[in-house]
């Protein structure tokens, strides 16, 4: 009897999957706009060259950069960048944890 075998999308849960890429992108009235992904996470280095050199050049005036709490976006590089451009950063406030978001994702 031939058993066909799960390819590795399906082997992984989603939030494996996930984890796997780490995407900045931008999104204005216009649409959206510069984007930068990476294969693996990404560490102040490379957070900071894709402001720099992928998301710093395309602000305007009075634009805001919208960022959550994670530490290499606090960069003073990133602040330097953005601010260079005559926009500004603003930091989400961090939410609870709920129980669902808790969960691992159940093997399939």
């Amino acid at each position: 009897m031939l058993r066909a075998q799960r390819t590795t999308s399906q082997r992984l849960g989603a939030a494996q999957l996930r984890s796997q890429y780490h995407a900045d992108g931008s999104l204005s009235r216009q649409g959206m706009g510069e984007a930068f992904i990476l294969e693996g996470a990404a560490d102040t280095v490379a957070f900071e060259l894709s402001i720099e050199q992928i998301l710093a050049p395309s602000l305007h005036s009075g634009q805001i950069v919208i960022m959550d709490n994670l530490s290499i976006h606090q960069g003073e590089r990133v602040r330097q960048a953005i601010e260079a451009r005559a926009a500004s950063c603003c930091f989400c406030l961090p939410t609870p944890l709920t129980s669902r978001q808790l969960k691992k994702p159940s093997p399939n």
